[in-house]
Order: structure tokens, then C-alpha cells, then sequence
């Protein structure tokens, strides 16, 4: 039977289930964006919006087909602009009013950026290009990094409707006259299909290094919208009722006019206990997972087979326990708000954090319920006036121009603005700090400093120093020389935090005639553990593979010293880092030597070439600039409990560590300036500059805890 066949059309009715998980959807990332113990998992109701919109969506082509035998794909395309695009259009202008007062041009070009691609419904793909690129700004710090989904969904929208043409009805459901055969069968298993396709290509992806495309790309996630589509497709088990639906225009985020057949049939015991099992899925979900979950994978499932289940258990009336509870007056009211809530709540997170740094739980609570007040404003004045503007809603060539008019704009203002602040980041008062966040080791250049995904030892990645040169005084030190060690080999072993140590001892070999080789890699503490990536948000199974061949060659090497230095903010517990520096310092200390670890830099509370930038830029404004307030003291928090741990396990295992704090801080504060001299390029990596200058006072702590062969009776003798 086609779809429709016999049944005249009932009066559609108000689907408040659907807007009642929209609430829950929203509510949860809003929680989980503000750090709130206990919702940890919050990032799942993304995937319960997709599903909603794969649900939304093909009911509303599916309907369309039904009565008018064809798909009036200009219609489609208008509303969605008139639904989404002028709410997206006054963000982006927000942020890049407020960011052009208070931030600093390098971060202002960066925002400006995403501000293009989120303009150009391609945000998502901005961000899995920066999503192993070491030195791209944290994309936690991004006020429009919530955008990705909002790409995801607009580039649904656009291929979706041609699927569902096609698969329901040929190429005649897009002809302007006669009825289109309808083959819903045809349109089941060809959703399907594409689902099963889609989710096989995304653990794919999970299974290897680009485990960030399948988070981010639209086809990898292509499969919870077929979800939604399935869940609208399939038959009402025992009745009757019909899944049949439109949205008036509306998108899965924010419908004010939800309208369903079937609405007053009854639901089968069987559906609405799935439905309330559907409904429990999705909240433990947003509990139970955290951001070490390997996601989407698998896990994914949950919570949008969950959402599935929760709309098929609602799809009759109010009459049941679980629509009653999806229909509570505060669950609709988010419902309501839930598209503008989405938009506005994380940059105001964002740039709270920011101007003040990491915020308390109730400040940052507080923060995202005062964003529902922007979220009213943006509802009541932007998103209804104009979706229902009768002058639009009565062509679709308006309805277009819209479209058209408000994605130019919003490229002109991106890309005016990303013009004007890389203008002023170049400009004489700015420069040197833009140039600072580059004020990397040549390791990256050289491409010895390992990329997140690279899972390989890097090439021509030793220097050996012949003879001995004067080390190059540092700002604070006098130049001294020390008796050649011509021919003792080093090696440099670590993290990020260590390469950014490389400068100095260099400095150092070349006085020495050292031969210094570079085994370090972005994010990897190579301590033969296993952890999750934040960045790739999986297993670092790259580090693993890379740690093994490291070993490999020192093994092979046999250096005369190995200094090693991993940031202590390595997502991993106490028990790995006790288990992971036992088993490492085992086997570095049977392959060379000596070993030395270094204690971890401080972190700074906020990037500090920034924040000198952002003093800089306010003098605009008539605020005389203040440096010392970029300045910071050496504490190192939980730094304290790795740094315990690095001690004992050198004391058992006859290893050194260094503790550099008073080296890089003296008296205990780190400041932003030494002289001219920027000291960090961002909140937790000194600049290349600064390294250098301390290779002297580093030279005397290595000799102080490992003497120099020069100066030891072997080398006499």
C-alpha cells in the first residue's frame, strides 16, 4: 500500500511529547556546558535533535508527497531559511560586536573565521580541519563552536528532501504537474540502507586516526537523522495510527507548531513501555557518559535508539503517563525556547570565561539561565516575526531571497570582520604578539614535533654538534664555557612539553658537542598506557603505537642520557601515571645512562601573548594598558599529586627530576614579560625565545643532578 492509500487525512494534532524531549535535549547540553556534577553526558542531546530532525523532516516530505504528489523543494528550502537563518544571522553579528570590544584582534580573526564558516553552513568541517592542529586555538575558548550541529543539520536539510523524492517517488516527485506514484517500501529500505551505510562508515572511522571526522562530518552522523526517518516510516503497532507528519516550516530545534496524524489513536502497552524505555535511555545517557566515552560509536545508540523509541511510545495522545510527563508546562516552555537557548548559551559561557577565567558552579549556572533571557528576545523579536511574516510565507522566490540575502550578509560580515582583525593583529601595537603564538621549537617545522595523529617516529630528527660551541647568553645570565662532551648522545623524550624545552638544550649541545635526537609527540606521555584523547575523543591509540617504536630506538641508541617531560595534565589517573612512569623509567633506565625528568611549567589562567594583546587593544578604548595583570602565580594545583608521584617513581627506579618552577618563575610568580621577552605562547607552553634564554641555569641543574662526563673521572681516564 502507497503511502496514504485509502485513509482520508485526519486533522493533524499538537505533538507536545516532541517538544518535551526537545526541552530535554537542550536542557542537557546547557547542563553539560556548564559543568554541572551529574550531567556529564549532556552532549548527547545533539544526537537526540538529530533524530528529531530525521523525524520532523521525512514526515513533513512524506505528507507533502501524500496530498500533493510532488515535492515543492523551493517551499522546503524557503522555510527552513526563514526558520533558521535570521536567529544564526543576529549570533553571529552578537559575537562580533562583543568580541571586537573586548577581545584581542589574533582571537577576534580566529572567532571570525568560524564566523565565515558558520555563514557558509560549514562550520563542522572548519573544525575537523582544526581538530589535530596542535597549534590551533583550543576550540573550547570558540563562542561559536556549538555551530558544527547547526551545519550538520542545514546540510541534512539540503540533501535529505532529494532522497526522500527519489526514493518515495522518482524523479516525478519534483515535476510541477500530476500525481508522483508513492512507494513506501521503496522509501523504508532505502532509508535504511543509507543508515546501516552511514553507522558503517562512521565506526569505521572510529576505528582509525580520523576518529574526529566522525564526530564532526555530516555523512558519519547521517544515520541518526535515517533513524529519525525509520521511526516515522514504520507502521503504529496495534493502532492504526499513522506517523504521517508536517511542522509548519518548523526545524527539529524550536517548532512552535508541531502537527501529527493519527492523534488521538491509542498507543499499544507494548509501545509506551518502549517509550518510556526510550525516554530512560536517554537520560541515562546524559548521566552515565562522559567525555572519556568513545563517542559517537557504539555508545551512540543509546541515547538515539532511545529518542526513536520515545517518539514511537508518544506518537497517539496526551492520555498516557509518558505524554503527560513530556507535556509538563516547563519541559514545553524550553521546548520552545530550545533553538534560541542552543544559540545563545554557549558564548555567553564562552566569554564569560573568557574576560574572568574558570568561573564557579553557580556563577556559570547562573550564566546559562540569564542566556534564556536572550533566548526570549531572540525568540519573541527575531525567529516568529519572521518565520511568520505573511509577505515571505507567500512565495517561495521571497522566501529564497531571504536566504539569499541573509547568508551574503553574513558573509560580508564574517569576512569584513576577519579582514579588519587580521589588519589590526598586523598592525605595529599588535604584531609582536601575534607573532609570539608562533614562537614554536623549529621541531614543528621540521615536523619532528609529531602530529596527534601520526603514529610514526619523525625523520632527520637528530642534530649532532661535532664540537663544542659558547652557549648563547640568555637575558639574565653570563656566558660561560664548558669542556667539550663531543660525542654524548641525548635524547629529548615527551610530549609538547617537552619539545618546548628543545631550544634550550640545543643551546647546550652546541657548546658541548652533544648529539641531541627529538622523540617527542603532540598530547603522548609515552608511558606505555592507555587513555582517551580530548581532542580525538577516543583511545590515543597513535601514542600507544608510537610510544612502542620510541622505545624501540632508544633501546637501539643506547643514549647517555634521556630527559623526559610530559604535561601533568594528561588525562589519565593516578594509578596509570604511577603504573605508566614505573614501567617507563624500567625500561629507560636498562636502555641508557641517565634519566632525568622534568616537573611539569606551571599553567597560566589565561593566555598570556593574549592577554598582553587584549591590554594592548583597550587602550583603544582610553584604558591605560596593565601587563603585570597577564602575570601569574607558579601554582601548580594538581599538578602537586603527578609531581609527587614523578618523585617516587624516580627515587625506585634511580632516575633524576628537575624541578624548573624557579627556574621559568622566580620568587614564585610567572611573569608575562621579561624585558621585551614574552615568556609563554599560550597558557601553558613557554615561547621558544624564553626557552633559549634559560639553556644557562638549565645547563647547571642537568650538571648538578647528572654530572657532565667532562668533568667526571671516566672522561679523565
Amino acid at each position: 500500500m502507497s503511502v496514504g492509500e485509502g485513509t482520508a487525512t485526519p486533522r493533524p494534532t499538537w505533538r507536545q511529547d516532541i517538544q518535551g524531549l526537545r526541552g530535554i535535549a537542550v536542557l542537557l547540553v546547557v547542563l553539560y556546558h556548564a559543568g554541572v556534577p551529574g550531567f556529564s553526558g549532556g552532549y548527547i542531546g545533539v544526537d537526540v535533535f538529530f533524530v528529531l530532525s530525521g523525524y520532523l523532516i521525512t514526515g513533513l516530505l512524506v505528507r507533502e508527497v501524500n496530498e500533493t504528489g510532488r515535492v515543492d523543494l523551493w517551499r522546503f528550502y524557503a522555510r527552513r531559511a526563514r526558520r533558521l537563518l535570521p536567529a544564526a544571522a543576529a549570533l553571529i553579528v552578537g559575537v562580533a560586536l562583543f568580541a571586537a570590544v573586548f577581545y584581542a584582534p589574533v582571537e577576534q580573526a580566529l572567532i571570525a573565521r568560524t564566523a565565515l564558516a558558520t555563514a557558509a553552513y560549514a562550520s563542522n568541517l572548519l573544525f575537523v580541519s582544526d581538530a589535530t592542529d596542535y597549534l590551533a586555538a583550543g576550540a573550547e575558548t570558540n563562542p561559536l563552536l556549538h555551530t558544527w550541529s547547526l551545519a550538520v543539520e542545514e546540510q541534512f536539510y539540503i540533501a535529505w528532501p532529494l532522497l526522500v523524492g527519489v526514493l518515495l517517488a522518482g524523479w516525478a516527485a519534483f515535476r510541477k504537474a500530476g500525481a508522483a506514484p508513492r512507494h513506501r517500501q521503496r522509501l523504508v529500505w532505502g532509508a535504511a540502507l543509507v543508515s546501516l551505510l552511514s553507522f558503517g562508515f562512521m565506526l569505521a572511522l572510529m576505528g582509525s586516526r580520523y576518529a574526529h571526522w566522525a564526530f564532526f562530518f555530516s555523512p558519519a552522523r547521517a544515520w541518526e537523522f535515517g533513524l529519525g526517518a525509520l521511526a516515522v516510516l514504520a507502521p503504529q503497532a496495534a493502532s492504526g495510527a499513522r506517523g504521517d507528519a508536517t511542522d509548519n516550516g518548523e526545524p527539529a530545534r524550536g517548532l512552535a507548531g508541531l502537527r501529527f496524524e493519527g492523534g488521538s489513536d491509542p498507543v499499544s502497552p507494548l509501545a509506551h513501555a518502549l517509550g518510556w524505555a526510550g525516554l530512560i535511555a536517554v537520560l541515562a545517557s546524559g548521566v552515565a557518559f562522559t567525555t572519556t566515552t568513545p563517542f559517537p560509536g557504539w555508545a551512540a545508540l543509546l541515547p538515539t535508539v532511545g529518542t526513536a523509541l520515545a517518539l514511537r511510545g508518544g506518537t497517539a495522545a496526551t492520555r498516557t503517563a509518558l505524554a503527560r510527563t513530556l507535556a509538563w508546562r516547563p519541559l514545553q516552555e524550553l521546548g520552545r525556547l530550545s533553538y534560541s537557548w542552543y544559540l545563545w548559551h554557549w558564548p555567553v559561557l564562552v566569554f564569560a570565561a573568557g574576560l574572568y577565567g574558570e568561573l564557579p558552579l553557580a556563577t556559570r549556572v547562573a550564566l546559562a539561565l540569564g542566556s534564556l533571557l536572550l533566548a526570549e528576545v531572540s525568540y519573541r523579536f527575531i525567529e516568529n516575526p519572521v518565520r511568520h511574516n505573511r509577505w515571505f510565507a507567500a512565495s517561495s522566490r521571497r522566501g529564497l531571497g531571504l536566504l539569499a540575502g541573509v547568508t551574503v550578509l553574513s558573509l560580508v560580515i564574517g569576512g569584513g570582520w576577519y579582514v579588519a582583525a587580521r589588519g589590526l593583529a598586523e598592525s605595529p601595537r599588535h604584531r609582536a604578539l601575534t607573532n609570539v603564538l608562533k614562537d614554536v621549537p623549529d621541531l614543528y617545522e621540521r615536523e619532528c614535533q609529531r602530529s596527534t595523529v601520526s603514529d610514526t617516529l619523525g625523520e632527520d630528527c637528530t642534530d649532532v654538534f661535532a664540537s663544542g660551541e659558547n652557549l648563547a647568553s640568555g637575558a639574565d645570565s653570563t656566558p660561560t664555557v664548558q669542556a667539550p662532551e663531543t660525542g654524548r648522545e641525548v635524547v629529548l623524550l615527551g610530549d609538547s612539553h617537552a619539545a618546548q624545552w628543545a631550544p634550550a638544550l640545543q643551546a647546550i649541545a652546541k657548546q658541548r658537542g652533544w648529539t641531541l635526537s627529538y622523540h617527542t609527540k603532540s598530547g603522548c606521555a609515552p608511558l606505555g598506557v592507555s587513555y582517551v584523547d580530548p581532542r580525538l575523543d577516543r583511545i590515543y591509540t597513535e601514542c600507544e603505537t608510537w610510544t612502542g617504536l620510541v622505545m624501540d630506538s632508544i633501546r637501539a641508541a643506547r643514549p647517555d642520557l634521556v630527559v623526559l617531560a610530559i604535561s601533568h595534565q594528561t588525562p589519565i589517573s593516578p594509578e596509570a601515571w604511577r603504573e605508566g612512569m614505573d614501567q617507563t623509567l624500567v625500561a629507560l633506565a636498562e636502555a641508557s645512562g641517565d634519566v632525568v625528568v622534568f616537573r611539569d611549567t606551571p599553567w597560566a589562567p589565561t593566555d598570556t601573548p593574549v592577554c598582553l594583546s587584549r591590554q594592548e587593544h583597550y587602550a583603544a578604548f582610553g584604558r591605560t594598558p596593565d601587563p603585570s595583570s597577564c602575570d601569574f602565580a607558579a601554582d601548580h594545583d594538581s599538578g602537586e599529586r603527578v609531581y609527587a608521584i614523578l618523585k617516587a617513581s624516580a627515587r625506585a627506579r634511580g632516575a633524576s627530576v628537575l624541578d624548573l618552577t624557579d627556574l621559568v618563575c622566580p620568587g614564585g610568580t610567572c611573569t608575562a614579560r621579561r624585558g621585551e621577552m614574552v615568556t609563554f605562547r599560550d597558557p601553558h607552553h613557554i615561547t621558544a625565545t624564553y626557552a633559549e634564554a634559560l639553556a644557562e641555569p638549565l645547563a647547571r641543574e642537568l650538571d648538578r643532578v647528572v654530572p657532565s662526563r667532562a668533568a667526571s673521572p671516566e672522561a679523565e681516564g
